[in-house]
């Protein structure tokens, strides 16, 4: 099992410096692998251009991938799109407004469902993304 985190931006703000500051962060906390890719989508409501960058965490890092959201979070022009857990299959952990505007209305609302669910881990990154104390203590 493994975490997968995707991060935005808006690529008219990317620069070699925030792309070489996001890369090492990812290499600083152990990631186990990244890709990145652009997303292009022009239609009536939305202009979007922006670069996404995928980490991937193994389940026994969660404290490196939690201190990881937390500078990621401090980078100007950065987004936390999506966390989700990978398995077998796929299970959405967070979402931003815009990736879930993206999706099956079906895969929303088991979303909004599953948000009542989370583990103890799942809070925690949940919480960091929000910028929200966390109460769970790991040991």
């Amino acid at each position: 099992m493994v975490f997968n985190i995707e991060i935005s931006v808006p690529i008219l703000e990317l620069n070699s410096e925030i792309e070489k500051c996001i890369i090492e962060l990812g290499t600083k906390h152990h990631s186990i692998s990244n890709y990145s890719f652009s997303e292009m989508e022009n239609n009536n409501r939305i202009n979007r251009n922006h670069f996404i960058y995928v980490f991937i965490f193994d389940e026994y890092n969660i404290k490196e991938l939690e201190y990881f959201i937390k500078d990621i979070r401090k980078i100007k022009n950065t987004n936390i799109e999506c966390l989700y857990e990978e398995n077998i299959t796929c299970k959405l952990i967070y979402a931003s407004s815009y990736y879930l505007s993206t999706v099956d209305k079906d895969k929303v609302m088991m979303y909004h469902k599953r948000k009542r669910s989370y583990s103890e881990d799942e809070t925690l990154l949940v919480n960091e993304i929000k910028g929200k104390k966390s109460y769970f203590i790991k040991i």
